[in-house]
Parts: structure tokens; sequence; C-alpha cells
């Protein structure tokens, strides 16, 4: 018989893709306060993988999506990226109407890392994810080599580039060092 082990805290981050400085800024102070400091905050990029969101953002070429990736200083249990995910729903909510437009004008994207995996939350069946509660899936998106991070057959294709795995190696590295530092390992 296998003996229950509680699992270790996991890093948390939230991917945002989002249309512009102000909507951007009004995110991250949101995040924030929901989630607490920021430590580790990635450059900003063109979101150019997937028209997907380009109709419920209204983005065209004059307008395009820009996505970034943070990281937080506090830790959480996995169990509470159900929370994580619900929040970040709310606030893309509460940044739409004040915006005043049919669709979202910041896409969040909450996950966490552990030493194994990247695991993204998402309120979308499939396949491959698993229902956790609430209306909240959960995603193991990436898999850690001991070298590198190695996509899964349903990882989406920007998860794959070398600026979203540096990003998350980057991050992986100093979760691993924060877990050491805890006691932890």
């Amino acid at each position: 018989m296998g003996h229950v082990h509680f699992h270790h805290p996991v890093k948390l981050f939230c991917g945002i893709l989002f249309l512009s400085e102000k909507e951007l800024s009004a995110a991250l102070l949101l995040l924030q306060r929901s989630y607490g400091v920021i430590d580790k905050q990635s450059k900003t990029v063109p979101f150019t993988w997937t028209n997907y969101y380009n109709a419920e953002m209204q983005s065209n070429k004059k307008k395009p999506i820009y996505r970034q990736f943070v990281s937080f200083q506090r830790m959480i249990q996995p169990e509470k990226i159900v929370a994580a995910k619900l929040r970040a729903n709310r606030i893309e909510n509460i940044l739409q109407r004040k915006a005043g437009t049919p669709g979202r004008v910041v896409n969040l994207d909450p996950g966490y890392i552990t030493l194994h995996s990247l695991v993204l939350a998402t309120t979308k069946n499939y396949q491959h994810r698993i229902y956790l509660s609430k209306g909240i899936f959960a995603e193991n998106t990436l898999q850690w080599d001991g070298q590198r991070y190695l996509p899964w057959p349903w990882t989406y294709p920007d998860y794959q580039s070398s600026f979203y795995q540096q990003w998350f190696t980057a991050v992986r590295s100093e979760y691993h060092t924060a877990l050491k530092h805890a006691g932890v390992l």
C-alpha cells in the first residue's frame, strides 16, 4: 500500500495576452493584489501563434495581441490553482467591463511549475485534461527531462518556442533554489 505524501508548494505563474500597455498595467495591478509580489517578468512579445483570440479581443494588424509572463514570489499548494483560475477569470471580467467592450481585453492563463512539469489551468475540457473542481481542468503542458522542457503531443506551439522555454527554465531554476533554501529538498 502506498503512503499519502503531501506535495510541496508549486511556483505560480500567469500568461497574459493583451492589446495595450494600459491593459497590461491594469492586469498586473490586479494580479499582484490577488497573488502577491511578482518576482519575475518576461519581456513582451507579439502573440502570432494563432488567430484564435483576434475576434474576441478585437485585434487586427494595427492593434496586435502581445504576450507576457509573470511569476509570483508566494508559492501555492497545487490544488489552489482552481482558485487562481477562477480569480483570473474575474479579473478578465473586471477589465472587460471597465473597457466597455464586448470581448476580453486581456486573457489570463495561470499555471504552475513543479520540478517535473508545467501545468496550466483551463475551463475547457478535452481528452488529455483532468477535471479538478468548480469547472476547472488541469493540463500537463510541458515535462522536465532533467535538462529542458519537452512538449506533449497536445502542447500548444507557442509553449514549445525557445522564448517560452528559456523563460520557464529560468523560473524553474529559481523555484528549485527556493525549495532548497526552504529545506524542502
